[in-house]
């Protein structure tokens, strides 16, 4: 998924990754690790409560 958003967006380095509670944290991080290797330079995490505000 990571790869066709960068195909379709090729010109954003910057991704925003909704969070749940029960995630488990090496999740995140694994997340975290395939988003930079898939050229999203600056990754943001967030809650689903921000994602509404955001």
């Amino acid at each position: 998924m990571l790869v066709q958003l960068k195909d379709k967006y090729p010109n954003k380095s910057e991704i925003a990754v909704v969070v749940y509670p029960d995630v488990m944290y090496d999740t995140l991080i694994r997340t975290i690790d395939l988003s930079k290797q898939n050229g999203f330079v600056t990754v943001k995490y967030m809650n689903p409560k921000q994602m509404y505000y955001y």
